[in-house]
């Protein structure tokens, strides 16, 4: 999922896209330095925000 992010346009994941998401951080940590993990934990916060209740979504805002 994370390869549909678009650096140049907004990218907009539901709840479901969101726990996909969610596995491939999982994988993502194993190959990354202690800042990048550091990242990743407050990008799966944010996961549980959006997962919590229905009309929320995680948005990368591009440019």
């Amino acid at each position: 999922m994370l390869g549909f992010v678009d650096k140049y346009d907004d990218t907009v994941f539901n709840r479901t896209q969101v726990s996909h998401i969610r596995g491939e951080l999982v994988q993502l940590r194993e190959l990354c330095d202690a800042d990048e993990t550091v990242a990743l934990s407050e990008l799966v916060k944010l996961l549980d925000v959006v997962s919590e209740r229905p009309h929320r979504y995680l948005v990368f805002n591009g440019d």
